[in-house]
């Protein structure tokens, strides 16, 4: 048994481009100093004593400059090419990261995390585009998962470090991490990612797709239900961290070890499962998987008084999460692969950028208003059943891509675009 594991998990990792696997290891580096991030609420409710609503607005801001930098992104990535806009993206982040640890009121400190978050969302489009360039459409989804094990394998290095960091020496070594870890991650861009180059694989042709994206209503429907369901699943970096803190009364160290179950499940199940399940079913019906996963995990963290049971009830919300962020997030970026070409492909992956950009804008809000109005526990229930409606959405968008002259189906386990 454990041979046909690992006879599967290596499966999982062959013949993907050696420069992918670069663009992993740069995407590793650039997340494992993550640190700040996942305890930026915690940080501004316990060490600069804003207030939880106050939290969400200095979190939506983070969450606007994500939506221009995703925007700008695509923009820069067809004006100047994938490389430059990678590169500028990680130097200029480390220093406002460095900035950043210097603002103690609220205004500044909102202007300075829009700036750092537009900055650092650069890279997005950029490096979706290196994707395409770097992968042939059969090993695409393959290639996603790989840079996705990276983000969280260093999305599971970063918070369980930055706990320890942040309750032994202070949260403000967290920023210096952050900054030089982009730093770093812009000087081996320039030393090992190959300069701008042009497509290496025959893409399938897809006549009837629309040039432009605002005439393709499929993709339009597409972007909208995962903005929706972004919003549900970015409850975990903002309003989770301050419920784990404020009611569960965990420590920093231990909320990081939390956040950490995350990124590690991830990097350890995500590329054996997607190998898998790619090409037995089609995108959708594993985003609907993986929607619903990631919706009904909330109703784990409605908790009896139970001490026992309090600590059991995060790491089951945690795994149930995880395992649907596997099934829901390498298979929308897939599908959003699917519906572009390579001229306008930094605009499709820009705007499918943007739709997580969004919803970090208004996450936080949502999130931390419910809670303040009408506790955790109501925000639980309906994050759950608006995730549950989000499911149905994509199945009405299933069948419209099934039946649509253009799309992405799958026919006896294989890829066909019509």
């Amino acid at each position: 048994m454990l041979r046909n594991f690992y006879t599967r998990y290596r499966d999982a990792f062959a013949g993907l481009s050696p420069v992918i696997w670069l663009l992993s290891v740069v995407t590793l580096i650039n997340r494992a100093g993550t640190m700040v991030i996942p305890f930026m609420t915690i940080y501004l409710t316990n060490e600069l004593d804003f207030s939880e609503v106050q939290t969400g607005y200095i979190m939506a801001c983070f969450g606007l400059g994500s939506v221009a930098g995703s925007y700008l992104g695509g923009k820069l990535t067809e004006l100047i090419g994938y490389f430059q806009t990678m590169f500028w993206s990680f130097f200029l982040g480390g220093f406002m990261f460095f900035l950043l640890m210097y603002q103690q009121d609220f205004t500044s400190v909102a202007i300075v995390i829009f700036l750092l978050s537009l900055i650092n969302d650069l890279f997005r489009p950029a490096l979706f585009s290196a994707v395409a360039i770097f992968s042939p459409e059969k090993d695409r989804t393959r290639s996603i998962s790989l840079i996705r094990l990276a983000i969280n394998l260093g999305f599971g290095v970063g918070p369980a470090f930055g706990g320890l960091i942040a309750e032994s020496i202070g949260f403000s070594w967290l920023f210096v991490v952050d900054a030089f870890t982009c730093i770093f991650a812009a000087l081996f861009v320039w030393w090992k990612i190959p300069r701008n180059v042009q497509p290496q694989h025959q893409e399938t042709e897809k006549p009837q797709i629309p040039a432009s994206i605002f005439q393709d209503r499929i993709y339009l429907v597409f972007l909208f239900l995962t903005t929706l369901i972004a919003i549900i699943f970015m409850q975990l970096i903002f309003v989770i961290p301050v419920y784990y803190k404020d009611v569960l009364y965990f420590s920093e160290a231990n909320v990081g070890y939390l956040m950490a179950l995350n990124g590690l499940l991830i990097a350890v199940v995500e590329m054996p499962l997607v190998h898998h399940c790619d090409n037995r079913k089609t995108n959708l019906f594993w985003v609907m998987v993986g929607t619903g996963m990631v919706s009904l995990s909330y109703l784990f963290l409605v908790v009896p008084d139970s001490r026992f049971v309090w600590y059991l009830m995060p790491v089951l919300f945690m795994i149930t999460i995880s395992i649907g962020e596997i099934f829901m997030f390498p298979f929308t970026n897939s599908f959003a692969f699917s519906r572009s070409t390579d001229e306008n492909r930094g605009s499709y992956m820009g705007y499918y950028s943007m739709s997580f950009s969004i919803s970090l804008v208004v996450a936080p809000v949502i999130g931390f208003q419910v809670a303040a109005l009408f506790g955790f526990e109501m925000l639980f229930y309906f994050l759950a059943i608006a995730g549950l409606l989000i499911v149905v959405g994509f199945g009405y968008l299933q069948r419209k891509v099934l039946t649509a002259p253009s799309g992405d189906t799958k026919t006896s386990g294989q890829t066909v675009h019509v």
